[in-house]
């Protein structure tokens, strides 16, 4: 077997090659910073390579993770080192997506293969199926190659660890930075996006409308709220509520839409401090979360959207919350954070809290590789309590992330962050490449014990009990995650459903899955026990 350390990148050819598995073989421990008391405000430590920038990326059953990214053509080697896994002169050699077995127990020996996609899923938008599979709709059409690699922008595929890429279909039209949700009834809602590739002067590329698959007979249907903010539009925020409606935001302006006659529309008050604050969408990028969805407000969906970049070009501080559901009396609340942040992201952890990484505190996203539009990363990791409306400022990453990275949260409770092709921007001599994760661990992972699984089902239907047999007594909190996929600071997927439970006393907490597809759609969640604060490791679950 073939080796590579952390620092190297090895091209694999395209085949069918799960068998093939190239580790990391790393003499030191983890990097790991020296902050004070990590049980307060946690901990990073630097990882290995995933083989292609984290642009986009997806938690996978069994500590497997989905990494893909742009095509990087000709014109970067003559700048920078070249990849051998991105990167061939004769271009048909080139790829752009691994699939990681990340190993919790000593992430540094995580290895990953790379796997072949032929329509370019860079710019897609993505979510998971009802079985578990990842979806992918839309993609790039810039910069492919000689058929290898080629157009992708009206490409519908899927990704799971069994069968690698699997092409299954067309959309109606092509859509370059769309948004995907899974609907209560397992199918897929696409929203928005593009034509082609971003040029602000032309409205023409707009694509204000959304479709769903498998498709209805409908095509293509218009969509009112994308119209107006163009060209501050691409990644629209797409919720599905527990009401059965989908709530959607484009730059300022958003909606909700019953999902059952796809019409009963409802439109919210436009975000506030406008004359100071463009836009909360691309280039603007602001994270975005639905909070928790908790038995105390009998499950009430509220979303919040946090920073983005003021007309002066520093990042803003500013969150903003509604709750839709509310109707015609719904409107805007305004926090702030602790610290500016653009192009971070917002991960929802099984204590019940949230926490916003990376990013940065000046400029916007948007360029390419090497061309960076924004500056002066931010390193703080910023704790939110949905419960007492409170910040915290917790540890500094070591890495940068900027345009073009992600993060999400892992089983053991972890959160992962990935990619960024901008890190020359202090110095374009040097590569803007990054290809190491980062491991955040949050004050709980560092408590004096944790709660402990030790069994429970694989498979789990709608309303009903199912038995986690576990030596902890005194569980607070059953916590419900769904597996996320994640890129430009948009999660599709992530979402957190406080489970009803009993405690027996006999070593078995007794859980009522969710009531239905609108509260916890389909596919594959993680369980928590939750005890003084402190999660356990967490059970992957398919919920149908």
């Amino acid at each position: 077997m073939n080796l590579m350390t952390s620092t190297m990148h090895l091209y694999i050819p395209p085949s069918r090659h799960h068998h093939i598995l190239y580790t990391a073989t790393v003499l030191a421990t983890l990097l790991t910073p020296a902050h004070p008391d990590p049980s307060r405000i946690g901990q990073w430590a630097v990882g290995p390579s995933t083989g292609v920038v984290g642009i986009h990326t997806a938690l996978l059953p069994d500590n497997h993770l989905l990494f893909f990214e742009r095509f990087h053509g000709l014109h970067y080697p003559s700048l920078y080192p070249p990849n051998p896994n991105t990167y061939s002169s004769n271009i048909s050699q080139s790829e752009i997506s691994t699939e990681m077995t990340f190993n919790p127990e000593n992430p540094l020996t995580s290895g990953y293969v790379v796997e072949h996609e032929t329509y370019s899923p860079f710019c897609a938008g993505h979510a998971q199926m009802a079985d578990g599979r990842i979806f992918v709709a839309g993609g790039d059409g810039d910069g492919v190659g000689n058929g290898y690699i080629t157009d992708g922008r009206k490409a519908v595929r899927t990704y799971a660890s069994a069968t690698g890429w699997v092409d299954i279909g067309e959309l109606s039209t092509t859509r370059w930075y769309p948004t995907v949700a899974t609907l209560p009834d397992g199918r897929l809602l696409i929203v928005g996006g593009l034509s082609e590739s971003y040029i602000p002067d032309d409205p023409n590329r707009n694509n204000p409308t959304y479709e769903l698959y498998p498709p209805d007979g409908r095509g293509t249907v218009p969509l009112e709220v994308l119209l107006p903010g163009y060209p501050n539009n691409s990644y629209p925020i797409v919720m599905v509520l527990p009401s059965q409606r989908v709530f959607i935001f484009s730059s300022i302006n958003s909606m909700s839409i019953n999902i059952n006659s796809w019409d009963n529309i409802i439109t919210y008050p436009p975000l506030s401090k406008t004359d100071i604050y463009p836009s909360r969408s691309f280039p603007y990028l602001s994270p975005s979360v639905l909070l928790p969805l908790r038995k105390a407000n009998k499950y009430r969906a509220e979303i919040m959207i946090c920073g983005g970049t003021y007309i002066n070009n520093t990042a803003s501080n500013l969150c903003s919350r509604i709750i839709p559901d509310l109707g015609e009396e719904a409107k805007w609340v305004d926090d702030e954070m602790p610290g500016g942040r653009v192009m971070g992201d917002g991960v929802l952890l099984p204590d019940g809290n949230v926490v916003f990484v990376g990013g940065a505190q000046e400029g916007t996203a948007d360029g390419p590789a090497g061309f960076s539009k924004a500056t002066n990363p931010q390193y703080a990791a910023h704790l939110y309590n949905p419960r007492t409306r409170q910040w915290s400022v917790l540890a500094s990453a070591t890495i940068p992330r900027l345009y073009h990275s992600s993060a999400l949260l892992l089983p053991d409770c972890r959160v992962l962050t990935a990619g960024s092709d901008q890190q020359n921007y202090a110095n374009p001599s040097l590569e803007p490449f990054e290809y190491r994760i980062e491991l955040f661990s949050p004050p709980y992972l560092f408590a004096a014990s944790r709660p402990m699984i030790t069994a429970m089902p694989s498979t789990i239907s709608y309303n009903s009990t199912f038995q986690i047999h576990t030596p902890t007594s005194n569980i607070e909190m059953v916590s419900f995650i769904r597996y996320s996929t994640v890129t430009h600071s948009t999660n599709m997927d992530q979402r957190f459903v406080e489970l009803e439970f009993v405690q027996t006393g006999k070593g078995i907490v007794e859980g009522t899955s969710p009531l239905d597809g609108s509260l916890a759609p389909p596919g594959n969640w993680m369980v928590f026990l939750v005890k003084d604060g402190v999660p356990s490791v967490g059970e992957t679950v398919l919920l149908h």
